[in-house]
C-alpha cells in the first residue's frame, strides 16, 4: 500500500473509531433525539456519514475505477484547495427536509455499528485498488466538481471529519438535557 493510500485509511479509522464511541457512550434515545424537528439528531449525523461514505463515494470510487469517461474534466478553484489541505470547509450546508437528503432516525444502535462497521472492509479493499490503478475516469459531484477515484476515496475521510463539528454541537446539546 502506497504512503498516500495508507495515510488516508489510517485516518479513516481514527475517524471511524470516534463514531463507533459515540454508540458506546449514548442511549438510543440520546442518538435519537433532535434538537429541532428540522436538525438531525446524532444517530442521523452518523447513518449520514456512514451511508454516503458506502453507497455513494465508494460507488464513485469504483465508477472511475471502471471508465475513463471524464477525464479531462475539472473542478472548480475552491474544491482543488479544499482537496490540498484534506479538508472541507466549515460551512454548514442545510438541505430542505426530504426523503432523499435526511438521513432516517435509527432504530438500533446495532444498525449503526453495522453500517460502520461494513465501511473498514471496503475502504481497505478500495484501498488495494486504487494503489493498482494507473488511471481513472471522473464522476461529477453535486458540488465539488469531477472527481476522480483517489479523490472520491479522499472525500470520505473529509467527509467523516467534517461532520465532528456537527457532533460536537450534538453533544452540547445532549448534556444540556441532562
Amino acid at each position: 500500500m502506497t504512503s498516500q493510500t495508507s495515510k488516508h485509511l489510517a485516518g479513516f479509522i481514527e475517524t471511524v473509531a470516534h463514531y463507533r464511541a459515540l454508540l458506546d457512550q449514548y442511549s438510543l434515545e440520546d442518538l435519537q433525539r433532535q434538537p429541532a424537528a428540522d436538525s438531525w439528531s446524532l444517530g442521523q449525523v452518523i447513518y449520514h456519514v456512514a451511508a454516503v461514505s458506502r453507497f455513494f463515494n465508494l460507488r464513485m470510487v469504483e465508477q472511475c475505477l471502471s471508465s475513463l469517461d471524464n477525464s479531462q474534466e475539472g473542478k472548480p478553484d475552491l474544491a482543488g484547495a479544499a482537496f490540498a489541505a484534506d479538508n472541507l470547509p466549515p460551512v454548514k450546508i442545510k438541505v430542505p427536509p426530504s426523503p432523499q437528503y435526511t438521513p432516517p432516525v435509527p432504530n438500533s444502535i446495532a444498525e449503526l455499528q453495522q453500517l460502520l462497521d461494513d465501511l473498514q472492509p471496503r475502504m481497505v479493499e478500495m484501498a488495494a485498488r486504487l494503489d493498482q490503478a494507473s488511471q481513472s475516469g471522473k464522476m461529477a459531484h453535486p458540488s465539488l466538481g469531477y472527481l476522480d477515484a483517489w479523490e472520491w476515496y479522499q472525500l470520505i475521510g473529509m467527509h467523516l471529519r467534517h461532520h465532528l463539528r456537527q457532533v460536537a454541537e450534538l453533544k452540547n446539546f445532549l448534556a444540556q438535557q441532562d
